[in-house]
């Protein structure tokens, strides 16, 4: 797939801390709005991220956390 291969973080759009992580939660992530883009040869995917305790309330939310393609 054109997504193979090794990606570093580059960029947090937003970080959004509603309370404590305790021991244990879950996160749903979900493939931003901007998606996956070349741009001057090297490919970023963002992402959106909601951290969730294991009761389901909201700790936190991650916007366009970006990642760029490395050779």
């Amino acid at each position: 797939a054109a997504e193979d291969g090794e990606y570093l973080p580059i960029r947090l759009e937003r970080v959004q801390a509603y309370t404590r992580v305790g021991e244990s939660c879950f996160a749903f992530v979900r493939k931003a709005d901007s998606g996956a883009c070349d741009t001057g040869g090297a490919r970023q995917i963002s992402y959106d991220v909601t951290m969730l305790a294991m009761n389901g309330s909201v700790i936190a939310q991650i916007e366009g956390v970006t990642f760029r393609q490395v050779d």
